[in-house]
C-alpha cells in the first residue's frame, strides 16, 4: 500500500486531519503491509473509543486523537502472526533480532542461525519488504516485545546465551556481552566470569553501581576457580557499599578468608571493613584493625586514615587504634584523621580546617562516604552551617546522578541533622523521610539509629509527640545500641520523654548517655547535650544542687562553644533567684544569637519575657513579646513549651499566650481531611503567610510544586488567598493571633 492508500483507509474511520497526520508514520512503520496497516488502524480505533469514553463523549460523536500513530496489542498480534506464517528459518531470524535488540548484520545473523551470510541477507530482505525490519532491526520496540513474549523463558535464555558467546568470539565489548549473559542468568564458561567482572568495573566507572552488583553476583555464582572468586568478590564489596551495605556477607567470605594472608589490596580491605561496620560485624572489623599474623602488611596511610574515620563514625574511639609499626611523622592524611576525630569530643578549628581540606580536595567516591559525612558535620557544628548546607546539597545531587542510593540516603540524613541544628525541624523531617524512602530501613543496618534519632528529635521540636513515639516504635537492630548513633537515638528518646512529662525515664536515658559517651571518648555536643538535658530533668525532680553542678560542668568543659553556653545558661536561669534571671537569660540570648541558634533564642527570650512580666516590667515584656513574634515568623511551626522546672516561681500558660499562644494543632481541623499529606504540609505553612520560596525551602520542594499545591488547596477549600487559610485552619476556639507560630523549646 502507498502512503495515499493508507491515508484513504484511515479517512474511512477518522477525521481527514487525523488520517493525513497518521498516514506517513504508519507507512514508515509497516512499509505498507496491509496486515500491519489494518492492525494499526484497529489500535487507533480502540484508543479513539477509549478516549471518547474517558472524556465522557458519546460513542458516535467524532473524537480527534492527537497521536499520529497508535501502536498497541493489535499490531503486536499481527507481527507474531506474520512471522509464524513463514518458514522456520524466518521465525528463527525474527527471534534473533528480538534478542539482539540492535542492528544485526547478515554475517552475525548467519553465524547465530548456522547459515551462510548470503542466506541470512535474504532473510533480512524478506522481513524488510514485509514491513517488520529496517536497517537490520525491528521497526518498532513493540514488535521486539511481541516476539520476545512469544518465546518461552527457556528459549529466550538459551538464545541470549548463544548471542553472548557469539559476540564474545567476535570481540564485542564486555558491556554488550554482559547484557546477554545477565538475560541468560546462567553460564559455566570461564570467559564469562572475566567479561562480567570487566562489565562491572565499567559500570562502577560510569556511575551505575546497581548494574555492577548484578554482573558480579552472576559472576560469583558461575566462578569455580578460587582466585577468580576472590577477584570478583573484591569488586563486589566496592559496589555493594554504594547500593546495599547491609547485604548478606556470604558473598564476601572469600575475601575474609584472604585477610590473614595479606593478599588483598587496600581499597578492598577498606570496602570490606566499612560493610562490616554497617552490618554490625565487630569481630570482622577487628580482624582488619588488629591483625594477628606477621604476613599482614601495613595499610597505606590514606586508606588507614579513611578506615579510622569510618570506624569512629560508628564507634568513636573506645577501642583505640593499633599503632603503626612505622608511623610516618606529619603524614597529611593521618594528621587529618586525628583532627576530624576531635569532632566527637567537641570539635574546634582543627576539625573545621580538616573538613575544608577533605571537601575541597576530593569528589564523592574518591574517599569513603563516612569521611565526607564527618567533614560535613564538622563544618555544621563548627559554626559554618551555610557552607555545610551548600556542600551537602551538591554531594546529594552527585550521589543521585550516579545511582549510589546508600550514599545519597546517608547524605540526606546528614543534611537533616544540619537542618535541625539550624532550627529547621520541619525541613529535617522531610529530609529524613526522603532518605528512608531512598534506602529502606532494612538496608541501613546498624546505622538506622542515625536517621531515626534525627526524626524523633525533629518531631519533638515540632511538638508532634505522637509522631515521634511512632518512630520509636520501629524496631532497630540490637547491634545499633553498640554504636554512637545508638547514643544519639537514646538521647532523642530522652528528649521526647522530657517533653511528655516522663521526667524520671528521661533522666535515666540522659544519665546512661553521659556514662557511655565518657567511656567511648565521644563526650561532645554532636551526639547530644546530655548534661544540660539531665540538669533540666533534675530541676523538675527537685534535685536543684545536682542540676547546678551538671550545668557548671558543662560550662567549664565547653566554655568556648557559645551555643552550648547559651543553652546551659537558659536552664541555669530557671533555678536562679528572680532578680538574677534577666542577666543570665540576656547572656544566654547573646550567645545563641552569635551561634545562629534561632530556636534557642526564642526559648531564651520567651523565658526572659516571663521573668519581666512576673517582675511587673510591662514595657520590657511587650518589647520581648514583639521580638519573639518576629523571630517566630522566620522559623518552622512551633512546639509546645516544656513543663516548667519545679524550682522557683516561673509564669505558666498565661505568659505563653501573651507571647503568641501555643502551636495550633491542625490535625483535627475537619477541612484538612480533603487535602493530601503534601498539601496539608504546604497549607500549614501558607496559613502563617510564608512566601512560596520560603515554604519550598522548608519542605525541600520546588517553588513550582508549592504553587501547584496551593492551587489545589484553594480549589478544594474554596478560598482565594493565604489569609483565608489563616482563618479557616485556626483551631477550634482559637484566633489568628493565638495561632501565631512560635517555638519555645529547643
Amino acid at each position: 500500500m502507498s502512503v495515499r492508500s493508507v491515508e484513504s483507509l484511515f479517512a474511512k474511520a477518522f477525521d481527514p486531519d487525523v488520517a493525513e497526520r497518521a498516514a506517513a508514520p504508519c507507512h514508515r512503520l509497516t512499509a505498507g503491509n496491509p496486515l500491519l496497516v489494518s492492525a494499526l488502524l484497529d489500535d487507533h480505533r480502540d484508543r479513539d473509543l477509549t478516549g471518547r469514553a474517558a472524556a465522557g463523549h458519546p460513542a458516535d460523536q467524532p473524537h480527534v486523537s492527537r497521536e499520529p500513530t497508535v501502536v498497541g496489542p493489535r499490531y503486536q498480534q499481527a507481527v507474531v502472526e506474520s512471522v509464524h506464517r513463514w518458514e522456520l528459518q524466518l521465525l528463527g531470524a525474527a527471534r534473533v533480532l528480538a534478542v539482539l535488540d540492535d542492528h544485526c548484520p547478515p554475517s552475525l545473523l548467519g553465524r547465530l542461525l548456522g547459515l551462510g551470510t548470503i542466506t541470512a541477507a535474504g532473510l533480512l530482505r524478506t522481513m524488510t519488504v514485509a514491513g517488520l525490519v529496517a536497517d537490520g532491526r525491528f521497526r518498532h520496540p513493540a514488535a521486539t516485545e511481541a516476539i520476545l513474549h512469544d518465546m518461552t523463558v527457556h528459549q529466550r535464555a538459551e538464545l541470549h546465551r548463544r548471542v553472548a558467546e557469539t559476540l564474545f568470539e567476535r570481540g564485542a565489548s564486555a558491556v554488550d556481552v554482559a547484557r546477554h549473559l545477565l538475560s541468560a542468568d546462567a553460564t559455566h564458561e570461564a570467559w564469562a566470569v572475566r567479561v562480567l567482572r570487566e562489565a562491572a568495573e565499567h559500570a562502577l566507572a560510569t556511575e551505575d553501581p546497581a548494574h555492577a552488583v548484578r554482573c558480579l553476583e552472576l559472576a560469583l555464582a558461575c566462578a569455580d576457580d578460587a582466585d577468580a572468586r576472590l577477584g570478583v568478590a573484591s569488586v563486589l564489596a566496592r559496589a555493594l557499599e554504594q547500593v546495599n551495605p547491609s547485604a548478606t556477607a556470604a558473598h564476601l567470605d572469600p575475601l575474609w578468608a584472604a585477610v590473614p594472608r595479606g593478599e588483598l589490596r587496600d581499597r578492598d580491605l577498606l570496602a570490606m571493613a566499612r560493610l562490616a561496620l554497617w552490618q554490625g560485624a565487630q569481630d570482622r572489623v577487628q580482624q582488619i584493625l588488629h591483625p594477628t599474623t606477621q604476613t599482614h602488611r601495613l595499610l597505606e596511610t590514606k586508606t588507614e586514615a579513611e578506615l579510622r574515620i569510618a570506624y569512629q563514625w560508628f564507634h568513636g574511639s573506645r577501642w583505640g587504634w593499633p599503632a603503626r609499626a612505622a608511623e610516618e611523622p606529619h603524614d597529611p592524611w593521618l594528621d587529618l584523621a586525628r583532627s576530624l576525630a576531635t569532632l566527637w569530643q567537641g570539635g574546634g578549628s582543627g576539625a573545621v580546617a580538616a573538613a575544608h581540606q577533605v571537601l575541597q580536595s576530593y569528589r564523592l567516591g574518591e574517599v569513603a562516604v563516612e569521611v565526607v559525612a564527618t567533614a560535613l558535620l564538622a563544618l555544621a557544628h563548627g559554626g559554618h552551617s551555610d557552607q555545610a548546607v551548600h556542600r551537602c546539597d551538591l554531594l546529594i545531587a552527585q550521589a543521585e546522578r550516579r545511582g549510589a542510593v546508600t550514599w545519597e540516603a546517608l547524605l540526606r540524613a546528614v543534611r537533616a541533622e544540619i537542618a535541625l541544628l539550624r532550627g529547621e525541624p520541619a525541613v529535617a523531617v522531610a529530609l529524613v523521610e526522603l532518605a528512608l524512602r531512598r534506602l529502606s530501613a532494612s538496608r541501613w543496618g546498624v546505622l538506622i539509629a542515625y536517621p531515626l534519632a534525627t526524626l524523633v528529635a525533629a518531631h519533638t521540636a515540632l511538638g508532634a509527640h505522637e509522631a515521634a513515639a511512632q518512630v520509636l516504635a520501629q524496631p532497630i537492630p540490637d547491634a545499633a545500641d553498640d554504636t554512637i548513633w545508638g547514643l544519639r537515638y537514646r538521647h532523642a528518646r530522652g528528649r521526647l520523654k522530657l517533653a511528655t512529662g516522663a521526667v524520671l525515664a528521661a533522666a535515666h536515658d540522659f544519665h546512661s548517655c553521659g556514662r557511655l559517651m565518657r567511656r567511648w571518648g565521644v563526650d561532645g555536643p554532636v551526639l547530644g547535650l546530655w548534661r544540660i538535658d539531665l540538669a533540666e530533668a533534675q530541676f523538675r525532680l527537685g534535685r536543684c544542687d545536682i542540676a547546678r553542678d551538671l550545668l557548671k560542668q558543662q560550662l567549664a568543659s565547653r566554655d568556648g562553644d557559645l551555643r552550648v553556653r547559651g543553652l546551659a545558661l537558659r536552664v541555669l536561669a530557671a533555678a536562679a533567684a528572680p532578680e538574677q534571671r534577666p542577666a543570665l537569660l540576656r547572656e544566654s540570648n547573646d550567645c545563641l544569637r552569635t551561634a545562629g541558634d534561632r530556636l534557642g533564642m526564642i526559648a531564651a527570650l520567651t523565658d526572659l519575657h516571663r521573668v519581666h512580666e512576673q517582675l511587673g516590667n510591662d514595657d520590657e515584656a511587650r518589647a520581648l513579646a514583639a521580638a519573639v513574634a518576629t523571630l517566630a515568623g522566620s522559623t518552622d511551626p512551633p512546639t509546645d513549651p516544656p513543663t516548667d522546672p519545679p524550682t522557683g516561681p516561673v509564669p505558666g500558660a498565661g505568659a505563653r499566650q501573651a507571647i503568641g499562644g501555643r502551636r495550633a494543632d491542625t490535625s483535627d481541623v475537619p477541612v484538612l481531611s480533603v487535602l493530601t499529606d503534601s498539601e496539608r504540609r504546604v497549607a500549614e505553612l501558607a496559613r502563617f503567610g510564608y512566601p512560596n520560596r520560603e515554604i519550598a525551602c522548608r519542605l525541600f520542594i520546588t517553588v513550582s510544586t508549592v504553587e501547584q499545591h496551593l492551587t489545589r488547596i484553594y480549589r478544594k477549600l474554596k478560598v482565594k488567598r493565604k489569609a483565608d487559610l489563616r482563618v479557616l485552619l485556626a483551631p477550634a476556639g482559637g484566633t489568628a493571633m493565638v495561632d501565631r507560630p512560635h517555638i519555645i523549646d529547643n
